[in-house]
């Protein structure tokens, strides 16, 4: 079980600041846990072989049963970082804003068609499953079936992915698949990485149970990890000699194909302008 104090190291010996994108990344991805008041939520950068770097976390404040926090949230993903738009966002639809009887529609549900190229609802599975990653129609037709252009579910295996991002954050840096964060990492973050230990149950089978009130940081960062596999971003190897195209939001490509392996000319890393109501 790794501490906080691990990762307060790891940040230490970081050779790039919150808000900086690393030549090395490729695409980046965008994790949302939704509460009551609030959406917690962390942007992670991928490279070559998986590897990751921290790019930036924090609040989005507002009830969420309301449709202001969701637009800011719509702004936070159309917003491009140093060039690189965001890629891919999953928004976790374990919590339900508001009552069902005075608010019929799933808020959550609702921004996901918003963008249905580039957004994707998700629910974690404490139970085993046979894959650590399975899409589902959420629709159906009159028949029953799927229906065609339903909202895909993507449905995780809590265990295993939060299993991903505590083996990863102990390799070494230089490592290809390695998980980075950044220099100035604060408390907060880093305590709600470890805030969960995953333990034997009576059944044997594995259970997380929660070591401090606040995990959002360790359920978003294992929803990124999710996002990772989903863009294949574990079968690009070293950068080719060849380049191509930049992507953009308006035109970005489908989250299941093989993303480039190289970025643009680098760019001088810029940090991030954050509104008031982006930070903790």
């Amino acid at each position: 079980m790794p501490e906080w104090a691990e990762i307060k190291e790891k940040a230490r010996h970081a050779e790039y600041r919150r808000g900086e994108v690393p030549d090395g990344v490729l695409r980046l991805s965008i994790a949302a846990d939704v509460q009551k008041q609030s959406i917690p939520y962390v942007i992670r950068g991928w490279g070559p072989r998986a590897t990751s770097w921290l790019i930036d976390w924090g609040y989005l404040r507002g009830d969420t049963a309301e449709t202001e926090v969701w637009d800011q949230l719509a702004e936070l993903i159309s917003t491009p970082i140093d060039g690189l738009p965001i890629h891919l966002t999953f928004v976790d639809s374990g919590f339900r804003p508001g009552k069902a009887d005075t608010l019929p529609l799933n808020r959550v549900y609702e921004f996901c068609r918003r963008f249905p190229k580039r957004v994707r609802p998700t629910k974690g599975s404490s139970a085993p499953m046979r894959v650590p990653l399975l899409l589902s129609k959420i629709e159906v037709n009159r028949s029953g079936k799927a229906a065609k252009f339903g909202l895909d579910l993507v449905r995780l295996d809590t265990d295993h992915w939060k299993c991903w991002v505590h083996e990863r954050l102990r390799w070494p840096p230089e490592t290809p698949g390695s998980w980075q964060v950044p220099v100035g990492i604060d408390d907060d973050y880093c305590h709600q990485i470890v805030s969960e230990a995953r333990v034997k149950s009576p059944t044997g089978r594995p259970e997380w149970i929660r070591r401090s009130k606040n995990n959002h940081f360790l359920d978003c960062e294992a929803m990124l990890a999710a996002t990772s596999y989903l863009m294949n971003m574990q079968r690009v190897g070293m950068p080719r000699e060849r380049e191509t195209p930049a992507r953009t939001n308006e035109n970005p490509p489908p989250p299941n194909d093989v993303p480039p392996t190289h970025r643009p000319m680098p760019r001088a890393p810029r940090r991030i302008v954050r509104s008031g109501y982006l930070g903790v």
